[in-house]
């Protein structure tokens, strides 16, 4: 039992009156003692290179922010050193290859050998949905940096929880630009195509895009899946009389079709939304496809706290922080700030401080409104930014209060 401050000289004197009187009592169990360094578990595919090699930098570079003193970084845990007690916070590596059992065997030994006090995943829905299985047995808290598949939050886990934003706030998004458009020189314009990934993990996105269709008046007049030519599946999108194309898609290869799709279009709208955005168009750039992402490069270059930590990233690997490490980072500094407020190894307090934490949008990277997580583990204040490829790169078009440019709806004809 808890015993008030007040109270604890009387007891100490009583406690020494029963041992001069020869009785004894069983000592109090001191709280257990900090470790040398609280360690996070990162599980990703492929740390060495691509994305993998992202995730691990943006993890590093969030550990080395709380380890270090940076008093004029506006972000948790930047100004003094360590965490809880002025331990510092390290992250161990482990390679998924991509693969959901390795994955299983990876966060095994992070839990068992390593004593992670939590993992942070930047892979797959496959390889996500996997370790969540494990870690509600073990349990651990796990964060979730790289999906954005809305059923991992629809299946009552007590020890996920995702930093990013689902595939139906994407979507709200994308049909927010959609409500915009129709207000201004979109007309009366409802006729919608739909283009669907194959590798697509789930259908609650396109349960999402049929619910929100509905609602604001548009007719699905095509809806086919992204494989082979894409002047076949802009045949076909010409001859359904689609006013503007809507993508679902989860692979890289999968944005490369449909950034190929919309010049052959000419003046309809093509947006896109899922994984695989990142490099859309890198091989084409006269591509006018507007992307619905949840890290906007363009948005971190005017944000002060984003800027700083871009810089910071810059120095450190010499190169532009990516969607991937940016989400990595977040993640990993939002577990960091609930072991902070656990201030211990205890898992079921790491996950209390993770259900009750709130984070400022003026003190994240990220174009949201801030880090609160919901009864069922997603962040309730992540969404989407829509951006467009211009000149000098994509630039955010939607919201307008983010926007940089003005957004260019229909490609001239010809182009």
């Amino acid at each position: 039992m808890l015993v008030p401050a007040r109270r604890r000289a009387a007891l100490a004197g009583l406690a020494a009156l029963l041992v001069l009187a020869g009785c004894s009592r069983p000592a109090r169990q001191a709280a257990p003692p900090l470790p040398s360094a609280f360690v996070i578990g990162l599980l990703t595919a492929g740390p060495g290179a691509g994305a993998g090699r992202d995730a691990v930098r943006g993890a590093q570079l969030a550990v080395e922010i709380v380890n270090g003193d940076h008093p004029d970084l506006a972000l948790p845990l930047a100004p003094g050193l360590g965490l809880a007690g002025g331990v510092p916070l390290s992250v161990s590596i482990a390679d998924t290859k991509g693969d959901a059992a390795a994955a299983q065997g990876e966060a095994t030994r992070l839990y068992r050998e390593v004593h992670a006090v939590g993992l942070v995943a930047a892979d797959s829905t496959t390889v996500a949905a996997a370790v969540s299985q494990q870690t509600e047995r073990y349990p651990l808290p796990l964060v979730d940096a790289g999906t954005s598949a809305d059923r991992l939050t629809e299946t009552g886990l007590e020890w996920y929880f995702r930093t990013g934003p689902s595939d139906g706030m994407l979507a709200r998004a994308t049909f927010g630009l959609l409500r915009q458009q129709q207000g201004d020189d979109m007309g009366t314009a409802h006729r919608l195509g739909l283009l669907q990934g194959s590798g697509t993990p789930d259908a609650a996105a396109l349960s999402t895009v049929d619910q929100l269709a509905g609602e604001d008046g548009y007719q699905i007049v095509a809806r086919l899946p992204i494989g082979g030519s894409a002047s076949d599946l802009a045949d076909k999108l010409g001859q359904a009389h689609t006013d503007v194309v809507l993508a679902v898609v989860s692979t890289d290869q999968e944005a490369a079709v449909v950034a190929d799709v919309q010049p052959k279009l000419r003046t309809v709208p093509v947006l896109a939304l899922g994984h695989g955005l990142g490099g859309l168009g890198a091989g084409a750039a006269g591509t006018r496809v507007l992307r619905t992402v949840g890290w906007s490069d363009d948005y971190g270059t005017r944000n002060p706290v984003a800027r700083a930590v871009a810089k910071m990233y810059q120095d450190k690997f010499g190169g532009p922080m990516t969607d991937v490490a940016a989400n990595t980072f977040t993640a990993t500094l939002t577990l960091a700030m609930a072991v902070d407020g656990a201030g211990s190894t205890d898992v079921r307090r790491i996950r209390e401080t993770l259900r009750d934490l709130w984070v400022p949008a003026t003190k994240t990277i990220m174009p949201w409104d801030g880090v609160r997580f919901d009864a069922s583990g997603q962040n309730e204040m992540a969404g989407g930014v829509v951006e467009q490829r211009g000149g000098s790169g994509f630039q955010v078009v939607y919201p307008r209060e983010l926007a940089t440019v003005a957004l260019s709806w229909r490609s001239p004809a010809g182009h």
